[in-house]
């Protein structure tokens, strides 16, 4: 059941981004993507690379001290579970993968994810606020409190979807221990560790600041220039919060979407726009797979 709602969610997602080209002009979109300049796109690439590694160490640092790997054993995982997120839809993507890797070398399941989860709400948190502080900005408070209010029932409503698949598997009791203990673990992490916290709180705005930097190169790539950093925080943020809902494989066509509607607001061209998360989806996944397929290259080698 769930890998076919995994299915049936990359469907809906590719099915929005049709219907996105439909509404942009197809030839200028390949005009777009064809004339971007590449300079801009090679340092969009290096920005993201290092806001990863970033994304890395923020994770790490709420792992147990006497039980997790060095950072430099942790950065491959991290780029492994980055990289199966990215490809493999329905529930099991980043997540699920570091907390099997996490597993494996002695963590406890409830530790492995409930660390990932604190560290997926802190991140939630920072992009809930910045996605807010434009949506005040551009729409007004009414706007923006019925906007929360409609992410916040939608990422109600897809827990209760998690939990309805989760009781139909074979393995359900075990599987809603876990999660309950999982959600015990963030809760006492966060409670013992308000420091550790604070400072993944901060990393973690420094770290999106880079993404917007790396948006704001690849808008550059194709032409888009003079939009305010602070207006184009705001609406990334905004679309990246609406990819954490599990309404499509891995936000795709939904931020798009969001990127596109928000932006055009701003006067973008909804064709630049698309062209630029278009692009910004290649070079994520060339990023996170490139690394992956050298290292399981190399390891199969070594085993061999």
């Amino acid at each position: 059941m769930g890998v076919r709602v995994g299915w049936l969610r990359l469907a809906v997602g590719l099915g929005i981004l049709a219907l996105l080209f439909v509404f942009a002009n197809p030839t200028d979109l390949l005009r777009y993507l064809i004339t971007a300049d590449p300079a801009r796109l090679v340092v969009a690439a290096l920005i993201l690379t290092a806001a990863t590694l970033l994304g890395a160490f923020n994770l790490h640092l709420f792992l147990p001290r006497a039980e997790r790997p060095p950072l430099l054993r942790f950065v491959p995982l991290f780029w492994l579970a980055w990289a199966v997120g990215l490809v493999v839809p329905g529930q099991v993507g980043d997540l699920s993968t570091i907390a099997v890797a996490l597993r494996r070398r002695g963590l406890a399941w409830q530790t492995a994810l409930g660390r990932n989860l604190l560290d997926k709400a802190t991140s939630l948190v920072v992009l809930g606020a910045l996605a807010s502080w434009g949506l005040y900005r551009w729409f007004g408070p009414r706007a923006t409190l019925v906007t929360a209010a409609a992410l916040g029932v939608s990422g109600v409503l897809g827990v209760l979807v998690l939990v309805w698949l989760a009781r139909r598997t074979p393995r359900a009791n075990w599987m809603l221990e876990i999660a309950a203990a999982s959600l015990a673990d963030m809760v006492q992490t966060a409670r013992l560790h308000p420091g550790r916290v604070a400072v993944n709180t901060v990393l973690t705005l420094v770290k999106f600041l880079m993404v917007t930097s790396a948006y704001s190169f690849v808008l550059a790539a194709v032409g888009v220039h003079g939009l305010a950093f602070g207006d184009l925080l705001s609406a990334v943020a905004a679309s990246s919060l609406v990819a954490y809902l599990p309404v499509t494989a891995n936000g795709i066509g939904t931020a798009e979407a969001t990127g596109v509607a928000l932006l055009g607001t701003l006067g973008v061209p909804a064709t630049a726009v698309l062209s630029a998360y278009l692009l910004l989806r290649a070079l994520v996944f060339v990023l996170a797979w490139l690394p992956v397929a050298f290292w399981l290259l190399l390891h199969r080698q070594e085993a061999g």
